[in-house]
Order: structure tokens, then C-alpha cells, then sequence
């Protein structure tokens, strides 16, 4: 599908649960917006995010540092578990 057609479809959208809305009342259904845009603009996101390109030492050095900083955080909190 092209672009202009899935915007097309976000701005339908967006009017059905303005529409549901204003007639039941349904203020969650404006939520579904969010799954709307990112299903639309997900295939422009993935094409931009592959020519990003993570230094090795980042990438490797992440699962350690997040379980260290999880660890103190613990050590802080005193949870005795």
C-alpha cells in the first residue's frame, strides 16, 4: 500500500473513534490510535533503524550493565528476596 493510503486510513480512523466517542462515550477506544500510527509509520521506522549502527562494545557490555544497575537498585531498595 502507499503511504498516502495508510494515512488515508489513520485519519478514518482516528474519525471512527471520534465518532464512538462522542455517541458512547468510549474514551479508551481513542487508544487503539497508538496501534494505528505505529502499524502506518512502522515500515518507515524499520528502514531508518537499519542503518544505525551500535558500536560492538555497547552492544555487548548492555545485558551486564543492566543486570549491575538492576542489582544495586535491589541493594537500595532492601528487598531481602
Amino acid at each position: 500500500m502507499s503511504s498516502s493510503s495508510l494515512g488515508t486510513m489513520a485519519v478514518f480512523h482516528f474519525s471512527l473513534n471520534v465518532v464512538s466517542y462522542l455517541i458512547k462515550g468510549w474514551f479508551i477506544q481513542l487508544f487503539s490510535l497508538f496501534a494505528t500510527i505505529l502499524i502506518v509509520y512502522s515500515s518507515n521506522m524499520m528502514r531508518t533503524a537499519d542503518n544505525i549502527r551500535i558500536p560492538r562494545i555497547i552492544w555487548r557490555s548492555f545485558y551486564p550493565l543492566h543486570l549491575m544497575v538492576l542489582a544495586i537498585i535491589l541493594s537500595f531498595t532492601g528487598n531481602p528476596s
